[in-house]
């Protein structure tokens, strides 16, 4: 029906965008003197929280280390829902000269893109209560209640845009139930909204590069 085969990878690049800010988090282990013992690094998946808790409560070695599967990360694109407060007229256009002779002289546009806000659920596990509020601590002080990160949205046409993300919900969840053969996770879910743009294909038009104007005068 729409005639169009184009594909620009922007939700694959919000995601990678939102992934990449929690993918180098670290929390340390202290002894009675405050001393640092140890040091880790917080392993990021994309994943739904089912799936990661499920694996956390399959543990058929029992000489499997602790610390190896806790703390952890996971995230995952929950939904998306169309943002009429920022839209713009559809017809307007965002034109590129790529100034290069491979192009035959045409210059390329696009129409406005349309704006979605994706939403994107992260979840913190870990075993120990000073463990999450480490992971915490080194999140929430960035979002004020928005962080904004600038992508290159459609390298062809040379645009980037700036996205905000807005930190709209936390929650915390504690699996244990006093059973001594169940594990222990503390779960802390934080709700994020990308406020995200959608852009259709490329198109291209000619491009006036000469002209020639007569002028009469009369005296």
């Amino acid at each position: 029906m729409f005639g169009h085969k184009f594909y620009h990878t922007s939700l694959r690049k919000y995601i990678i965008l939102f992934g990449t800010m929690f993918n180098d988090l670290h929390i340390e282990r202290r002894n009675s003197s405050g001393n640092v013992i140890q040091t880790i690094k917080c392993p990021l998946v994309y994943a739904p929280r089912e799936k990661v808790t499920a694996r956390l409560e399959q543990n058929p070695d029992l000489t499997n280390q602790e610390s190896i599967l806790l703390p952890r990360l996971s995230f995952e694109m929950t939904n998306m829902q169309y943002d009429p407060s920022r839209k713009l007229n559809t017809m307007n256009r965002l034109r590129h000269d790529p100034g290069d002779a491979a192009t035959g002289g045409k210059m390329k546009f696009q129409y406005q893109p349309v704006p979605y806000d994706i939403n994107f659920d992260m979840n913190i596990y870990t075993r120990y209560a000073e463990d999450a509020t480490q992971i915490l601590e080194q999140i929430v002080p960035f979002f004020t209640p928005e962080f904004t990160a600038t992508i290159n949205t459609i390298p062809e046409m040379g645009i980037k845009a700036d996205i905000p993300i807005i930190l709209e919900a936390m929650s915390s969840q504690d699996t244990y139930e006093g059973d001594f053969e169940t594990r222990r996770a503390l779960i802390w879910n934080l709700n994020f909204r990308m406020k995200a743009y959608l852009y259709g294909p490329i198109k291209e038009q000619a491009a006036i590069r000469k002209a020639n104007v007569n002028f009469t005068t009369t005296h």
